[in-house]
Protein backbone atom coordinates (compact mmCIF):
# COMPACT_ATOMS: atom_id res chain seq x y z
CA UNK A 1 0.00 0.00 0.00
CA UNK A 2 1.17 3.52 -0.78
CA UNK A 3 -0.25 6.69 0.75
CA UNK A 4 0.69 10.01 -0.79
CA UNK A 5 1.07 12.41 2.13
CA UNK A 6 2.62 15.60 0.73
CA UNK A 7 4.60 15.58 -2.50
CA UNK A 8 7.14 14.02 -2.83
CA UNK A 9 6.50 12.01 0.37
CA UNK A 10 4.67 8.67 0.58
CA UNK A 11 4.16 6.08 3.26
CA UNK A 12 4.91 2.78 1.56
CA UNK A 13 4.73 -0.94 2.33
CA UNK A 14 5.97 -1.96 -1.14
CA UNK A 15 9.37 -0.24 -1.15
CA UNK A 16 12.25 -2.79 -0.97
CA UNK A 17 13.22 -1.55 2.52
CA UNK A 18 9.66 -2.10 3.73
CA UNK A 19 9.41 -5.53 2.14
CA UNK A 20 12.68 -6.74 3.65
CA UNK A 21 11.91 -5.40 7.15
CA UNK A 22 8.16 -6.00 7.26
CA UNK A 23 7.66 -2.39 8.36
CA UNK A 24 6.29 0.54 6.34
CA UNK A 25 8.72 3.30 5.36
CA UNK A 26 8.44 6.99 4.58
CA UNK A 27 9.77 7.47 1.05
CA UNK A 28 10.95 10.58 -0.72
CA UNK A 29 9.76 9.82 -4.25
CA UNK A 30 12.17 12.37 -5.70
CA UNK A 31 15.35 10.85 -4.22
CA UNK A 32 14.13 7.29 -3.58
CA UNK A 33 15.40 7.54 0.00
CA UNK A 34 13.44 5.54 2.59
CA UNK A 35 13.11 6.23 6.32
CA UNK A 36 11.93 4.01 9.16
CA UNK A 37 9.76 5.57 11.87
CA UNK A 38 12.66 6.28 14.27
CA UNK A 39 14.92 7.78 11.58
CA UNK A 40 15.38 11.54 11.55
CA UNK A 41 14.40 13.40 8.42
CA UNK A 42 14.01 17.00 7.29
CA UNK A 43 11.03 16.72 4.97
CA UNK A 44 10.80 20.47 4.51
CA UNK A 45 13.32 23.08 5.63
CA UNK A 46 10.68 25.06 7.54
CA UNK A 47 9.80 21.97 9.63
CA UNK A 48 13.36 21.19 10.71
CA UNK A 49 14.55 17.68 11.61
CA UNK A 50 12.20 15.30 13.38
CA UNK A 51 11.57 11.58 13.44
CA UNK A 52 9.90 10.11 10.40
CA UNK A 53 6.99 9.13 12.67
CA UNK A 54 6.50 12.75 13.73
CA UNK A 55 6.79 13.83 10.11
CA UNK A 56 4.09 11.38 9.02
CA UNK A 57 1.83 12.49 11.88
CA UNK A 58 2.24 16.11 10.79
CA UNK A 59 1.67 15.36 7.11
CA UNK A 60 -1.46 13.32 7.83
CA UNK A 61 -2.94 15.78 10.33
CA UNK A 62 -5.57 17.37 8.04
CA UNK A 63 -5.74 14.66 5.42
CA UNK A 64 -8.96 12.76 4.78
CA UNK A 65 -7.96 9.10 5.08
CA UNK A 66 -9.64 5.77 4.46
CA UNK A 67 -9.69 3.34 7.40
CA UNK A 68 -6.87 1.21 5.98
CA UNK A 69 -4.71 4.33 5.48
CA UNK A 70 -5.36 5.44 9.07
CA UNK A 71 -4.35 1.99 10.32
CA UNK A 72 -1.09 2.10 8.36
CA UNK A 73 -0.25 5.55 9.71
CA UNK A 74 -1.00 4.40 13.28
CA UNK A 75 1.22 1.36 12.75
CA UNK A 76 4.09 3.60 11.52
CA UNK A 77 3.74 6.15 14.31
CA UNK A 78 2.76 3.97 17.30
CA UNK A 79 6.14 3.97 19.12
CA UNK A 80 7.26 7.52 18.40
Amino acid sequence: MRITLLQPWKLDTEHPAAVSSGEPVLVNEKSGEAFFSADFVEAFTAWGRMSAAQTVRRMARNKKLRDEESRLIKRFTKHH
